[in-house]
């Protein structure tokens, strides 16, 4: 008898985990506590997700001294009297916080008089309003969207809400043409990965609002795109001491993640392939690209912002550089940062910047005279025109097909 290659990894899979997968189950009897929450969301184009960091986890004994065995109820968030979030969860009794209101780290007593969707713009530092509007039914509030995220700041503005592991990203056209259950239990994989740092050895709740989620987190799926997630985030957790429990919960508990997943990456754009491929030759081989997505990177190695598939890990400023040949384009607000870091660790490397001589990043290339410094072997000023690729995100000035400035590659030796 053949067997696939799919089929003799799914036997593999449950002949190492039948046991302890059935051993896991019977804890779900049982009270547990968590200590974060993992929301995500994704849409038609891209997705989004972070971790609450805003709850407070008790030990069992001092959990009994304030509320008995038998009438264990969470925290009614949300209210004025907003505790932190503690999660407490059993098979009668679960509340997720509502996302927008009180897990924000602002205590409201109700949505009526209030606004959390401008609270939730600032938060996530907004360039468009988000507006809300009353509707017809009783207080509840109908949301009316254009987000796109600032990204030029950085995740400060999340981190002092207690939110925290933002990730964010676009499908790709292959990812696009998927199930919208395979688009959100994806992005639940990309958070976890994004976040091992922040997850490992620690209990969470998984929050989504598509039920199917759950479902297949739990059971696995009989569809075998499906069944290969379930599989992954498994393993995954396994290997890193997580242990998570799905849950489903609406759209509107799930604002957020949901404003995440519609939100453009502003520094998703690259240089045209053509101009790569001729400083390539001139100067590479290029062995990595230090600011890339799978959907730009130059090099088969590289870095991202974000967990995506094929990155070499995440955050290229908190690698090595020396021993390599870097490619780096970096967004303008982190040139300054990769100069320094080539200069500590003498590194190697293509860098290619706006020719900004009012930029804080200047000095640091230039002589007084003028001249570039001895780190700066060669350099080629590039047109204006066609020398960038737009990516999906609102690029801004970096968007155009003619740019408002010059462009310049730094070939730098030590």
């Amino acid at each position: 008898m053949i067997v696939s290659e799919e089929a003799k990894a799914e036997l593999i899979f449950w002949r190492r985990n039948a046991r302890d997968l059935n051993s896991i189950g019977k804890c779900l009897d049982k009270k547990s506590f968590y200590e974060l929450c993992l929301f995500a969301d994704a849409s038609s184009s891209g997705y989004g997700g972070y971790i609450e960091t805003n709850v407070e986890v008790l030990k069992s004994s001092d959990l009994n001294e304030q509320v008995g065995a038998s009438d264990m109820k969470p925290p009614e968030v949300g209210k004025a009297s907003l505790r932190r979030c503690l999660h407490v969860v059993d098979n009668n009794v679960s509340r997720p916080p509502e996302v927008g209101i009180s897990s924000l780290g602002r205590c409201y007593e109700s949505c009526e008089g209030r606004i959390p969707g401008r609270d939730i713009a600032g938060i996530l530092g907004c360039t468009k309003n988000m507006q809300y509007v009353n509707s017809d039914k009783g207080n509840n509030m109908t949301k009316v969207m254009d987000i796109h995220v600032d990204r030029v700041g950085n995740t400060s503005k999340f981190e002092n809400q207690g939110l925290k592991g933002l990730v964010i990203g676009e499908w790709d056209g292959n990812e696009r043409l998927k199930s919208s259950t395979w688009r959100e239990t994806e992005t639940v994989n990309r958070v976890i990965k994004g976040n091992l740092d922040l997850l490992r050895h620690t209990n969470i709740k998984v929050y989504s609002d598509n039920k199917n989620v759950q479902s297949v987190l739990q059971k696995g799926s009989s569809k075998a795109d499906l069944q290969a997630i379930a599989s992954e985030i498994n393993n995954i957790c396994e290997l890193n001491d997580i242990v998570i429990r799905p849950e489903w919960i609406p759209r509107g508990d799930n604002q957020i993640a949901d404003a995440l997943s519609k939100c453009g990456d502003n520094d998703d754009w690259s240089i045209n392939d053509q101009v790569f491929i001729e400083l390539n030759t001139k100067w590479g081989p290029h062995t990595v690209d230090r600011f890339a997505t799978h959907l730009n990177t130059k090099c088969k190695r590289f870095n991202s912002r974000f967990w995506v598939p094929g990155t070499e890990g995440i955050d290229g400023l908190d690698k090595l550089w020396s021993g390599e040949l870097n490619w780096l384009v970096p967004p303008p607000r982190l040139i300054l940062n990769c100069i320094q870091k080539i200069k500590a660790e003498e590194a190697s490397a293509t860098l290619v910047i706006p020719v900004w001589e009012s930029a804080t990043y200047w000095p640091d290339l230039i002589r007084k005279d003028g001249s570039f410094k001895s780190f700066i072997v060669d350099n080629i000023l590039l047109p204006s025109r066609n020398i960038i690729v737009k990516g999906n995100g609102n690029n801004g000035i970096f968007g155009r097909e003619q740019l408002s400035f010059k462009m310049i590659a730094l070939k730098i030796r030590f």
